[in-house]
């Protein structure tokens, strides 16, 4: 996975990055995760055409988190929540 930096304005908090070779299914993961926090004023994505295009993501954030860090903690946040999955997946076929 590669992600693309498009346009980041420091000053009014946005942040628009484009993730190579990825689909609705991290996007939307990612999406909702960005939209709990607080500091998230608005986050959306497209694509242009599901077999030619790469997600666009667009971040703005108010002035108590940058785009970035709600960008890494909702990274994070999506990273612990597919490990407790496979945990409980390995946990379900050992029993």
């Amino acid at each position: 996975m590669k992600v693309n930096i498009l346009d980041m304005k420091i000053k009014s908090n946005s942040l628009e990055f484009e993730i190579e070779g990825e689909d609705h299914t991290l996007c939307n993961a990612l999406r909702n995760i960005l939209l709990e926090d607080d500091n998230v004023e608005f986050v959306s994505y497209k694509i242009e055409h599901p077999t030619h295009a790469n997600p666009i993501f667009y971040i703005k954030t108010n002035e108590q988190k940058t785009p970035t860090e709600a960008l890494i903690d909702a990274s994070d946040k999506l990273s612990e929540l597919c490990n407790e999955v496979l945990t409980k997946f390995q946990e379900a076929v050992k029993s």
